[in-house]
């Protein structure tokens, strides 16, 4: 059970990504791991920062290669536990992580398909566009969880439809969350009770529905993601990878 009383159907640890302007009401909790390695390591954000750089669409998508790596390695959490959950922005990297590991649920809230799309409803992505979900979408191995709401004005809901079909196309989708009347933001606060059975359901169906072949496949293939050693070789840690 997590801190906010929500009891889980299997033990599982969740690498949640968020839009900086969102505080997270404890619908579900941030892993204490990915916490205890960004104080120890720091981000790449705060590295961009402290060398005067501005963060870029790679160094978020570094963030969580080095969370799961750290799950991977010092906390020797098995992918068949790590759900990656996404929200705004966040959705971005989740999607990214899933596509270079495998993890065993993607949990898409409020997704964008892309930063050009959402004040342009374009067919084609465009140049210099950035945080391209629905390129990479169909890359995905394993169950999606697609939530958003009607009327959301930041992230228009087309995009979590449009992440949705591409995912039914692809055999990966759960049954998307529409939230009826639910913005942008605080989407688990307007649906309350109902949000937690949604996000209960989708926990039950990945506990009791057995891993498929492809997100298997994946799983033999060996990653690209570094060991943490090789992300922070001064930290003085050892590897913990078997």
């Amino acid at each position: 059970m997590n801190s906010s009383g929500l009891p889980h159907p299997w033990e599982r640890t969740s690498l949640h990504f968020t839009s900086s302007g969102h505080r997270w009401r404890g619908r579900i909790s941030l892993c204490s791991s990915v916490m205890e390695m960004r104080r120890t390591w720091g981000s790449s954000e705060d590295i961009s920062r402290s060398s005067g750089r501005q963060p870029s669409e790679s160094s978020v998508y570094a963030d969580i290669e080095a969370a799961f790596t750290y799950l991977r390695d010092v906390r020797r959490v098995p992918w068949e536990q790590i759900i990656a959950y996404g929200r705004s922005i966040g959705t971005a990297p989740s999607i990214h992580l899933a596509t270079m590991t495998p993890v065993r649920g993607l949990i898409l809230q409020s997704p964008m398909t892309s930063i050009f799309r959402i004040p342009f409803r374009l067919r084609f992505t465009l140049p210099g566009d950035v945080f391209s979900n629905i390129d990479k979408i169909g890359n995905v191995c394993c169950p999606v969880f697609v939530i958003h709401g009607t009327r959301d004005e930041i992230v228009p809901c087309w995009h979590g439809q449009a992440l949705h079909d591409a995912c039914v196309k692809k055999g990966t989708a759960f049954q998307a969350y529409v939230v009826e009347g639910g913005d942008h933001n605080d989407l688990e606060r307007f649906a309350a009770d109902t949000f937690n059975d949604r996000f209960r359901h989708f926990l039950q169906h990945l506990k009791d529905t057995p891993v498929h072949d492809r997100l298997r496949s994946q799983a033999e293939i060996p990653t690209n993601l570094p060991l943490v050693d090789s992300l922070h070789p001064a930290s003085g840690r050892t590897n913990n990878r078997a």
